[in-house]
């Protein structure tokens, strides 16, 4: 398999855990499946918060107790963009000295491999999107958010506002490093920045488009972005983690994590979500590529090579998979209107079938948040 192309992870995860206790590899596992579900199943614009924990030179670790296995810059292939992702990282680490200022970070969509020899390649050829990045240190950490971007004209627009000179240039190359490699420190707090964001006039153009095609806005995804940083997001991964964390928890001993089932855990989760949808395929959306796979198709893998001995028993019920003729079985989760509260199981589409409003006017009417 093309593992970050087509499906957004990499079974060589399996040597980064290899380096951690048991329980701390759990820990680290659960991060990456929860930002996985997020972005690749969910395509949800803003992510998570997430934590950086400097030391005194300003390098940043990914958990509190800055052992060198944590340190960030050694998990970030150098080969990746002509290395200018690594430095683009390190400026960040060196701009975020400033407690409670607020920096933006954004790494572009395009090219990931800055050369042709083979040996200096990275794994995939492009990001079909950018990333543009939140974050401020607190006192102890840093705290950042990121979010997906389409529109980059509009983020090259924003940092202009901000005081970073826009890329003039047709370099491909160049103007993805020129981005990677000038942190914008804003010298704003988190709500000032946030006020300031209003301001700019963006609020009603769209940043993002996501994989059913609903239109992010500017102003719909900042306010997601307060939510975020506040704890306030609203999760959903629970339902797709636990059941393969917990069997994770009761299958695993004291052996050596292996490619094999780093790609068990993935596939459990996406075949997971899969059922908790009724769906019988998913839309990957890996920022390298991303592709449509069956239910079908994951089942075949996690049986034909060997994978997974309890899928019936620790993971779900096949009874309850999804077929092209097995209407009849899917998970009915009832929908609510957020207007009228009207309640049904059967299929609704895009207006509540009682007071008609769609998905876009609840939203714009204030109804729900994201």
């Amino acid at each position: 398999m093309q593992h970050l192309k087509e499906w957004g992870f990499h079974p060589r995860e399996s040597f980064r855990l290899n380096q951690l206790s048991r329980q701390e590899a759990l820990n680290e596992l659960e991060t990456n499946l929860k930002f996985f579900t997020e972005h690749a199943l969910e395509d949800k614009p803003v992510s998570s918060p997430y934590y950086y924990w400097p030391d005194s030179t300003g390098r940043l670790y990914s958990h509190p107790s800055r052992g060198p296995e944590y340190l960030v810059e050694y998990q970030i292939d150098p080969r990746e963009r002509g290395g200018t992702m690594l430095q683009g990282f390190r400026a960040l680490s060196q701009a975020l000295s400033n407690p409670n200022q607020m920096v933006i970070h954004y790494s572009p969509k395009g090219k990931t491999s800055f050369s042709d020899k083979h040996d200096d390649k990275f794994e995939v050829d492009s990001y079909k999107d950018g990333q543009l990045t939140l974050q401020y240190f607190d006192g102890e950490k840093i705290r950042a958010v990121g979010l997906m971007v389409g529109n980059e004209d509009l983020v090259f627009s924003l940092l202009n506002q901000f005081g970073l000179p826009m890329y003039e240039y047709d370099v491909e190359e160049e103007r993805i490093a020129y981005y990677l490699l000038h942190p914008l420190r804003t010298k704003l707090s988190l709500d000032e920045l946030l006020v300031e964001l209003d301001s700019l006039g963006y609020n009603d153009e769209t940043l993002y488009r996501d994989k059913n095609h609903f239109e992010h806005t500017f102003g719909r995804i900042f306010k997601q972005v307060h939510q975020s940083f506040a704890g306030n997001l609203p999760q959903t991964n629970r339902l797709y983690l636990d059941q393969t964390l917990n069997a994770l928890n009761r299958e695993l001993s004291q052996a050596a994590w292996t490619k094999q089932k780093v790609q068990e855990t993935y596939l459990r989760v996406i075949l997971n979500y899969a059922t908790v949808n009724g769906l019988d395929e998913v839309k990957l959306m890996a920022s390298c590529g991303g592709s449509i796979k069956s239910t079908k198709d994951i089942i075949n893998l996690l049986y034909g090579s060997g994978l997974s001995e309890h899928l019936s028993t620790d993971f779900l019920n096949p009874q309850n998979l999804v077929g092209p003729h097995s209407s009849d079985k899917r998970i009915k989760e009832p929908f609510v209107c957020p207007k009228c509260k009207y309640e049904t199981t059967e299929p609704v589409g895009n207006q509540c079938p009682s007071c008609k409003i769609t998905k876009d006017e609840a939203v714009k009417e204030g109804y729900v948040t994201c």
